[in-house]
């Protein structure tokens, strides 16, 4: 798991809330909740959003370092291209539980499915995007949890920014994140055997995303960090701005899931 000091950047009041921002996803009392196969399906039905939406921020970024383009040219930070197209490939198109290349987000659709929780939200946004909707339009019409929608709509926000602010809200709020918010979801899941039959592929993406963000992407996105957002104060604070923006909108998303089980 990638850590600020592992970034090289020394703890300012900014830096210290996004790692308190961190701690407070880490230890959130959402992870704990998790008791019936119907908060499973409130969870993935809020949740599928932030998988979607990291793909968009990631394409952002990989759009600019690893840009898909002819004539082609060099690059000049070839170790940050080598980065994000390492990371891009384990997100698009990795070998799924079935034996199958499959996009993460399009594993976890399945694992929905699997479990009963409703897709037509997340799939409608989807056709609508395919038809040629502008992505504002496209979400303020969708049905989904309007909490979700917040986020998304954070995120696509920050997809607008620069180049540092992007990476920032990839490598602390993102990637940084996702093996202490999912190591408790799989603890939960783990307990009621009646239901693992029917989150067996959830199970697979929470632990394939320990797995990886933990010890491959996670070093790797240290290193991202360090050569693209470090490179004078300036970029240091936009680029911490943008992380705390994220983790806040992640923050809310939680708090809102939580309440929603406590019912």
């Amino acid at each position: 798991m990638m850590t600020l000091r592992e970034t090289g950047l020394h703890i300012s009041p900014k830096a210290a809330l996004v790692a308190e921002l961190s701690r407070s996803l880490a230890e959130h009392p959402l992870h704990t909740r998790f008791r019936r196969i119907q908060d499973i399906w409130i969870f993935t039905q809020h949740h599928v959003w932030c998988v979607w939406d990291f793909m968009s921020l990631l394409k952002s970024i990989q759009r600019e370092l690893a840009p898909a383009a002819w004539p082609w040219l060099p690059k000049t930070d070839v170790d940050a291209a080598r980065l994000i197209n390492e990371i891009t490939v384990g997100e698009e198109c990795d070998l799924g539980p079935d034996g199958r290349f499959q996009s993460h987000y399009a594993i976890y659709v399945d694992a929905m499915r699997e479990c009963g929780a409703e897709v037509s939200g997340i799939l409608g946004f989807q056709s609508d995007l395919e038809a040629g909707v502008a992505w504002r339009e496209a979400l303020a019409r969708a049905n989904a949890p309007q909490v979700s929608k917040e986020f998304t709509r954070t995120t696509l926000e920050i997809c607008e920014a620069s180049l540092p602010e992007r990476i920032a809200a990839f490598t602390l709020a993102r990637e940084e994140i996702i093996p202490a918010t999912f190591r408790p979801l799989i603890e939960g899941l783990s307990r009621d055997a009646a239901q693992a039959a029917r989150v067996q592929t959830l199970r697979w993406y929470l632990d394939r995303h320990v797995s990886i963000d933990g010890d491959e992407h996670g070093p790797m996105a240290a290193r991202l960090f360090r050569s693209c957002c470090m490179g004078d104060e300036a970029t240091v604070v936009r680029s911490l701005a943008a992380a705390t923006r994220s983790l806040k909108a992640r923050l809310a998303l939680w708090n809102e899931i939580a309440a929603r089980l406590a019912r």
